[in-house]
């Protein structure tokens, strides 16, 4: 038998070189190897373009993978620059649509609820579907997030509510409740069961109600949720230890660990688990 012949350093190089951006062994997995593909933009044959970010991809992954780019490319593709532009989102928004194309991951675990709302609209506009446990339980994180920046009470029946706050809810509000966003309705209950939850839909808030009547049909579902459910008793109360356990899935009053108050460690009364927000 005759022996087997040592690869050229050429034959190396490549085969280095194709190792460190996609090749699977024993420690890596598929998602990591599309990234790396996703970053690197190696063997792309197609260029999409949001404002001033460009990313070098792969036909065949995006398009066997979003309706959107199947039909796109097949219609509007600029057949000499292979060149597609994607225009009205922000590109980091479009980018994180991308990654979870490639890989199946959605980053957006310590994004604002704006963030994640045009996230949404942006799917929407792809034509992907996602997995609705895991961005439901995003949403609801974000949402509780922004009781933090809610003072007490200033009476007995009045919370101040920054236009921070008042900004991104509205923002979900709007995208929720339009009729033309018909895969965003199945949130539309988290943000009624978040207000009410919260006492928000009675804190008095002058900014609150004034931005009610730019979504109409938020503040009659709102009317409809507390009414069907018989809230009667709807003055708010102090949010300071109130907070978002992603295990029960639902809003509880924390305790402290510690009658300091000072090593910021809480628990969950229902579960025990510590608090993760």
């Amino acid at each position: 038998m005759s022996p087997v012949p040592s690869p050229s350093e050429e034959q190396q190089t490549t085969r280095q070189s194709i190792t460190g951006l996609g090749a699977l062994d024993s420690d890596d997995s598929l998602q990591a190897s599309n990234m790396r593909l996703f970053k690197s933009g190696a063997f792309a044959d197609v260029t999409v373009t949001c404002k001033d970010k460009t990313w070098k991809l792969h036909k065949a992954i995006i398009c066997s993978r979003c309706p959107f780019f199947q039909k796109a490319f097949g219609e509007n593709l600029n057949a000499e620059t292979n060149t597609l532009v994607i225009e009205d989102w922000e590109p980091e928004t479009v980018e994180t649509a991308l990654i979870y194309i490639y890989t199946a991951k959605i980053n957006l675990r310590k994004k604002s609820l704006c963030h994640l709302i045009e996230f949404l609209l942006c799917t929407e506009f792809l034509c992907l579907d996602l997995p609705y446990k895991s961005i439901t339980r995003l949403v609801k994180r974000a949402l509780y997030k922004l009781t933090e920046h809610i003072k007490c009470p200033l009476s007995k029946d009045r919370l101040a509510i920054p236009d921070c706050v008042l900004d991104e809810i509205f923002y979900m509000a709007k995208a929720v409740f339009n009729p033309a966003h018909e895969h965003l309705t199945g949130y539309q209950e988290i943000l009624l069961n978040f207000m009410v939850h919260t006492r928000l839909h009675a804190c008095g808030d002058d900014g609150f109600v004034a931005r009610l009547k730019e979504v109409p049909d938020f503040a009659i579902e709102l009317l409809k949720y507390v009414t069907q459910n018989h809230l009667v008793d709807i003055i708010p109360h102090n949010h300071e230890n109130d907070r978002w356990c992603s295990k029960c899935e639902r809003v509880v009053h924390f305790k402290s660990c510690d009658s300091s108050h000072l090593d910021g460690s809480w628990k969950c009364p229902r579960c025990d688990v510590e608090s993760d927000t």
